[in-house]
């Protein structure tokens, strides 16, 4: 690993790690929306990657629990996040039924499911939240597993939503939820839920 800009990255990251340091438009806006409505209580946030997202939403919400399945990202997501009281790290990835999965490296931050069985699968709704204000998910199009899992978390608490490109089925499945489109910012599409 090697310490860059306030973080530890992948020894094989080259200039890579620039992207994840500029991907905050989004995340600025969740942060935003959730102020004026005073829902900074508790975010849910996958693709944790390496930690810049997670600290980053620590300096507003209570309680951040941030998921990442990758092993060398977790590992770096753990030491960059190490001293944060409020950020709850988790090496699982997230989908909609509990099960055992494999990770494929496509890039630096880049990873996606796929059968095997290396890291545990778990549905958001598996954990007891006692609230949820937010949940961001950047899981390389695995969106829409995770939403299903998370059916009544959306349901009991109607959340801010960040998913990734306003692929299809996502579309269907927030709007069946009662969910809006907010705004799209660059990949990142942040969803509503009607009040």
């Amino acid at each position: 690993m090697k310490y860059i800009e306030g973080y530890w990255w992948p020894d094989d990251c080259g200039t890579k790690y620039k992207a994840s340091l500029r991907k905050v438009k989004s995340l600025k806006e969740i942060i935003r929306l959730s102020g004026e409505y005073e829902r900074r209580r508790l975010v849910i946030q996958a693709g944790g990657s390496y930690g810049v997202w997670p600290r980053l939403l620590s300096k507003y919400f209570q309680e951040v629990h941030t998921f990442e399945p990758d092993e060398i990202s977790y590992v770096c997501l753990k030491k960059n996040v190490g001293n944060f009281n409020n950020i709850t790290t988790y090496q699982v990835a997230l989908g909609e039924k509990i099960r055992w999965v494999a990770i494929k490296h496509k890039s630096l931050t880049s990873h996606h499911v796929i059968p095997g069985n290396i890291v545990k699968l778990m549905p958001i709704d598996s954990y007891l939240w006692s609230h949820c204000d937010a949940i961001l998910l950047d899981i390389e199009g695995y969106e829409i597993h995770a939403l299903c899992g998370a059916i009544e978390t959306i349901r009991k608490y109607r959340p801010f939503i960040l998913t990734e490109k306003p692929f299809e089925d996502v579309e269907t499945f927030m709007e069946e939820q009662n969910y809006a489109k907010y705004i799209v910012i660059q990949n990142d599409t942040i969803w509503t839920p009607y009040y």
